[in-house]
């Protein structure tokens, strides 16, 4: 049988009793870990991950009352379940328990189906749990959404409309993403006929820079092949804008993140400096109802509201980003028809 992903952590100061109570959880085929007291257990919570703990409540140094005490007094460690041990007779001191937050009991001298049966179902509710609690932040999460929605995507864009003017379409579309994702550095890039990616407009805050729009300043970064040069009607890998263009997805990447060198790599248009590095990136097609792809809006450097440092896009700036960029692919090929 293969080996569980729960780990349990045993805490008792007798040694006979750890040993049984590992006979036991290894019958589960459960990963089983043991302390020897307290001081001992919440050392190695500190260092190790555990799903649930099998707690003795007499014993040396700190017992298990204290360790109750201290495991919920921390948000690190008050999610762990536990399951103290007592002797018989000792039901007051398991109501005791019971309020400090332990979540099941087992009664001295072991019996084996029982002490399976309680670690068994004690994980099964602390899972049930985690997922409603993952459900309740998911509906939170979407709440937020069409708050943000609602509050922010849909009244900014709609200025969008009342320009006649690409210029300042342009440079009203670049004010309001930076301010709504609150970035560093916002780009657009506009689709060529001859599928060719050519910089429109860029703002860059910590450069106090301004490309395009209204500012009268041209951005002299060569237009991008968004097609491979190596194969045909394949899309240009080497360059994260032009794959996004060709292929219609939407590419977020976080250079601190391994995972993410996968994708394509972003272009290097402002130069690494002390006020300034390219760290996150989410690139997002410009999208006219058709599907049809006719540019790529460019975030770059989402800062933290309240603590005010860079940090990876999320996914509901992601949603957003796309909702953002269908408005912004409209007002342009409305600006168009009206030039």
């Amino acid at each position: 049988m293969n080996q569980r992903t729960d780990r349990i952590l045993i805490v008792d100061d007798d040694e006979e009793n750890r040993n049984m109570l590992s006979i036991i959880m290894k019958l589960d085929n459960y990963d089983v870990d043991t302390a020897v007291d307290g001081r001992h257990a919440l050392e190695k919570i500190k260092k190790g991950k555990y799903s649930l703990l099998l707690l003795d409540l007499m014993m040396p140094v700190i017992d298990g009352y204290q360790m109750l005490k201290v495991m919920q007094s921390d948000p690190d460690t008050q999610a762990i379940p536990v399951i103290v041990i007592t002797a018989v007779g000792k039901r007051e001191s398991v109501r005791h328990c019971i309020a400090l937050g332990a979540k099941d009991y087992i009664i001295k001298p072991f019996d084996q189906e029982i002490v399976r049966s309680r670690v068994r179902s004690t994980l099964a509710s602390d899972q049930l749990q985690r997922i409603q609690m993952s459900l309740t932040e998911a509906e939170k999460a979407r709440k937020q959404e069409f708050s943000w929605l609602a509050n922010e995507i849909i009244p900014n864009s709609m200025a969008l409309f009342y320009e006649r003017d690409l210029n300042h379409v342009m440079e009203v579309a670049l004010k309001n993403a930076m301010s709504i994702f609150r970035t560093d550095a916002t780009v657009i890039y506009m689709l060529s006929e001859d599928n060719r990616l050519k910089i429109e407009a860029a703002h860059n805050r910590p450069l106090d820079s301004y490309f395009g729009g209204i500012s009268g300043n041209t951005f002299t970064y060569p237009a991008i092949e968004i097609e491979s040069e190596y194969a045909q009607n394949q899309p240009n890998d080497e360059v994260a804008v032009a794959y996004a263009a060709f292929t219609g997805q939407q590419i977020s990447i976080d250079i601190n993140d391994p995972q993410s060198k996968r994708q394509p790599p972003p272009l290097r248009l402002f130069g690494d400096t002390d006020d300034f590095r390219a760290l996150t990136h989410l690139i997002t097609p410009l999208k006219v109802p058709s599907g049809r792809t006719i540019g790529i809006l460019e975030l770059i450097n989402p800062r933290n509201p309240g603590k005010n440092f860079v940090s990876p896009f999320s996914e509901q700036q992601e949603v957003m980003a796309k909702a953002f960029c269908h408005m912004l692919a409209v007002a342009v090929e409305v600006g168009k028809s009206m030039g």
